[in-house]
């Protein structure tokens, strides 16, 4: 990563990290392998930080850390991102790629509860958001039913979906078969 970093040779840059450890600016240790540095001297740290991390992918790490610390909450308390978290992540959707299933579930179920951008999260996550919408449709609380019936229309180009909620039989009637030409097995 350094030798990409700073456009140097490996030898060239082995030498001043021999440099570094020797004057005990710098610690060296293995891990799996392969060498890996720490600073011993914390006001490096910040001089370090500005000059060769950019300050976007330090956002991102933030973010990653978050959501890490949001999945842990989720899966031993059952709580939602809330909203200013999720707009955080949001910031940084473009750089979310290969998220495990269950972080999508959380970042579109917290983006149901709070109504933000959920068609986006929802195309993002793919098929597992379609399920985690198609899972939502009979929420006890309408409204999350009607974001995701409203959501399904659209990712699925099926206005009839999104009228579900009108409560017109004939409508329920061609949005559940739709429904069930999709794959969805429950009876609307």
């Amino acid at each position: 990563t350094l030798v990409a970093r700073v456009n140097a040779r490996e030898d060239e840059l082995d030498d001043v990290l021999d440099r570094l450890v020797k004057a005990r600016l710098l610690r060296r240790d293995e891990a799996e392998g392969e060498p890996m540095y720490e600073v011993v001297h914390e006001y490096l740290v910040e001089e370090i930080k500005e000059k060769w991390i950019d300050q976007e992918d330090l956002k991102f790490k933030e973010v990653e850390e978050m959501l890490d610390r949001e999945m842990a909450n989720w899966n031993v308390h059952k709580t939602l991102m809330p909203r200013d978290r999720l707009k955080l992540v949001y910031e940084q959707r473009e750089r979310l790629k290969g998220l495990p299933a269950e972080k999508w579930k959380l970042i579109l179920s917290s983006a149901l509860e709070s109504n933000f951008e959920v068609l986006d999260w929802a195309e993002r996550a793919g098929k597992v958001g379609e399920m985690v919408l198609l899972a939502r449709l009979d929420d006890q609380r309408q409204e999350i039913g009607r974001i995701a019936m409203k959501v399904l229309g659209i990712i699925w180009q099926l206005p009839e979906i999104s009228k579900l909620a009108d409560g017109d039989p004939r409508v329920r009637q061609m949005a559940a078969r739709q429904l069930g030409e999709r794959g969805d097995p429950r009876t609307l």
